[in-house]
């Protein structure tokens, strides 16, 4: 797809926003009000609100290769702190999705220093599968997410979920 049919789908989508609300673009101007900060991947195929069934303004997202947190991340560390702290939001998702290419890449030993934190989980559950892998990778920064200050201090509640690309389903991990 070229820029020019981008911009033209772009028109099209304002002019089906205005025919069935004639102030959609005022009220989205006004302000957000998510009700949850979303880290996830950014793989091409996951797009949070669509398969959340939210509108623009109802989740703030975060999203970087295999929804990974760092602490020393900048980036991820100041949409953790604006939407705590200034949009006072309490929950947390940490979304992966199955066929997550960043997971494969480290269970594949790729030499990204980014990936070294799949790597290092991958060798502790070498007998993983690559699905498993998804999954723990998905709970192991949903664990150092509970830990960090800003968190604990705040009372957000972390929610461990991984995307099902070949259902569309949401699993969440903490009901397994």
């Amino acid at each position: 797809m070229n820029k020019e049919e981008i911009l033209r789908r772009n028109q099209k989508w304002i002019e089906t926003k205005l025919n069935r609300d004639g102030s959609y673009f005022d009220k989205l101007s006004e302000g957000q009000s998510p009700s949850f900060v979303y880290l996830g991947c950014s793989d091409s195929r996951v797009s949070p609100e669509l398969f959340m069934g939210q509108e623009p303004g109802e989740v703030f997202v975060h999203r970087n290769i295999a929804n990974l947190f760092h602490e020393s991340d900048p980036s991820v560390m100041t949409v953790l702190q604006y939407a705590i702290t200034a949009l006072n939001i309490k929950d947390l998702v940490v979304c992966g999705h199955y066929g997550c290419g960043g997971v494969q890449l480290a269970m594949d030993g790729a030499d990204f220093p980014w990936l070294q934190k799949i790597k290092d989980l991958h060798k502790n559950n070498s007998d993983a599968d690559f699905k498993t892998m998804v999954e723990l990778n998905v709970v192991q920064q949903c664990e150092e997410l509970e830990e960090l200050d800003l968190v604990k201090e705040n009372d957000v509640k972390v929610h461990p979920w991984v995307f099902d690309l070949a259902s569309g389903k949401i699993v969440d991990l903490s009901e397994s």
